[in-house]
């Protein structure tokens, strides 16, 4: 019985020595930033409105009414009002959470990539890869930090480049961290690279 106790403190005391790591539900292969740009239709800063969650095809998505706060690259306009259609919701009382989708708080503006959705929505391009939200630090610098709901990213399966060039870069390399100005200049000038005819 005494080295049944000396062994379960032992595996106690182990254990919580041992470093905590957050636990992700959601692994999702990262994105890069050029394949984020040129799957977009366009970028903005938006303030989520209202929502509602329907059934479609047996699952639940919800339908966010967002303003356009700040218009960044492509077919946006400040102050346009569009829907953004996300997977998950509640309607009555079933709810369906879908890990590594993108979430839209009323009242809380983030950066989105989005794309065409079905008629009349846009859906959050590479799901909540797409989405920024936008914090301050302590110097009240509005900076982008990458959705909560991301979960684990893999690397993307390595590609040989073409001689003299380098690997895509990761998109959020690229913008996690850094002020909304910077980031902005820098979709725009991409954008224009990525989307030329």
């Amino acid at each position: 019985m005494r080295r049944l106790a000396a062994w379960s403190l032992a595996l106690a005391l182990c254990t919580f020595g041992l470093p905590s790591t957050r636990a992700s539900a959601s692994v999702s292969i990262a994105v890069g930033y050029d394949a984020l740009l040129r799957s977009s239709s366009r970028a903005a800063i938006v303030t989520p409105l209202d929502a509602r969650s329907v059934w479609e095809n047996d699952r639940i998505y919800t339908y966010t009414r967002v303003r356009v706060d700040t218009p960044v690259a492509g077919a946006a306009s400040a102050g346009e009002i569009a829907w953004v259609r996300t997977m998950g919701g509640i309607v009555g009382k079933i709810g369906q959470v879908v890990d590594g989708e993108a979430v839209l708080t009323t009242g809380r503006p983030s950066l989105l990539f989005l794309h065409d959705g079905p008629p009349g929505a846009l859906e959050v391009t590479a799901r909540a890869q797409g989405q920024y939200a936008i914090v301050l630090d302590a110097q009240k610098v509005a900076r982008l930090s990458k959705s909560s709901a991301v979960g684990a990213l893999l690397p993307p399966p390595p590609r040989s480049a073409p001689a003299g060039t380098t690997p895509e870069a990761l998109a959020s390399d690229l913008i996690e961290g850094r002020a909304i100005a910077d980031v902005t200049r820098d979709i725009a000038a991409a954008w224009s690279r990525l989307h030329a005819p």
